[in-house]
């Protein structure tokens, strides 16, 4: 389980590079990747106890510059 969970995080750090912030909640993350609602929150819950994304405003989701740097965009 925790390789699956490590790959959908992966996934969404790509998706904060390519998508725009819109699309980037849970409900536009797990449209886009065909992932179940719960999946992307537990994985977004584990990138920002990780410090790679800020989730202080629920609705617009960013990435810190932790995380900007792990998705390779710094």
């Amino acid at each position: 389980m925790p390789d699956k969970i490590d790959k959908l995080k992966i996934r969404i750090l790509m998706c904060f590079v390519k998508m725009t912030p819109e699309n980037c909640t849970v409900t536009g993350l797990a449209r886009t990747l065909a992932v179940e609602k719960y999946a992307i929150s537990r994985a977004m819950s584990a990138l920002e106890k990780e410090g790679l994304l800020d989730r202080s405003d629920p609705r617009r989701p960013k990435l810190t510059a932790a995380g900007a740097k792990e998705a390779g965009i710094l």
